[in-house]
């Protein structure tokens, strides 16, 4: 592949051209098309660490009854797949494409040997492990300390957080909307629930779903933490248990 399509991926953006151009003579070509699964849960046989070159896929989670419950979303420019090469256990998650896509991948021994010969990867790669902690430690703490009510707030502040305005740090126009019902999986609650508290922050003004609700529009960020910072500290949890 063209040494050139590293230059957007995140962990490998800060290298000179040279290098990437190397590395790239040890990546190969994957493309899939929406709907087809990279990987499933609990797969052992192939170690391959991915790039994501274009596209969209969500990474989900396998529950006991055999749903999946979606983890996040993967966007051209980011990786999946590290932990199984690096620990040699199966995959402990799904990925599965969200548009067409095309990938890149390296075996699990030439992931390792980017890790060793290059510094700048190594510290990309530890940085991006380290968000994964921070960000299931939050999403421990939101479904096991929160109401409802309050989880669902902090999912749509995090979503503004993600996309606030480049002109406007207390807005966020256009934030990518997943559906009611990937969103009550991400928050461990049901579609319903999610649905009638939209609803209300609706009726409220602080948020507006737009395009087929693909879209949400946060006018003022922080008057929709305020609303959230007095649900969680005590208002009656009209929307119902999770």
């Amino acid at each position: 592949m063209d040494g050139d399509f590293l230059s957007h991926i995140e962990i490998f953006s800060s290298l000179p051209s040279e290098q990437r151009r190397a590395i790239a003579l040890h990546c190969r070509p994957l493309r899939r098309r929406r709907g087809q699964p990279v990987f499933r849960q609990r797969e052992h046989a192939v170690r391959h660490v991915y790039f994501v070159v274009s596209g969209m896929l969500r990474v989900t989670l396998l529950t006991s009854d055999g749903r999946e419950v979606p983890f996040e979303d993967l966007a051209a420019g980011q990786m999946f797949g590290e932990l199984a090469a690096i620990d040699g256990l199966p995959r402990t998650t799904g990925v599965v494409a969200l548009t067409d896509v095309t990938l890149a991948y390296v075996d699990a021994e030439q992931f390792w040997f980017l890790l060793r010969g290059h510094n700048d990867v190594c510290a990309a790669v530890l940085r991006r492990l380290s968000a994964i902690i921070r960000r299931l430690c939050e999403r421990v703490f939101t479904i096991s300390a929160r109401n409802v009510r309050s989880r669902v707030h902090a999912e749509l502040l995090r979503l503004a957080a993600e996309h606030r305005a480049p002109d406007d740090a207390n807005s966020a126009p256009d934030c990518p909307l997943p559906s009611h019902s990937a969103l009550a999986g991400h928050i461990g609650t049901a579609r319903e629930v999610v649905s009638r508290e939209i609803g209300d922050l609706q009726r409220r003004g602080l948020v507006k779903q737009r395009r087929a609700r693909k879209l949400l529009s946060v006018p003022d960020i922080a008057r929709l933490a305020e609303h959230a910072y007095s649900v969680e500290q005590g208002a009656p949890d009209s929307a119902g248990g999770g």
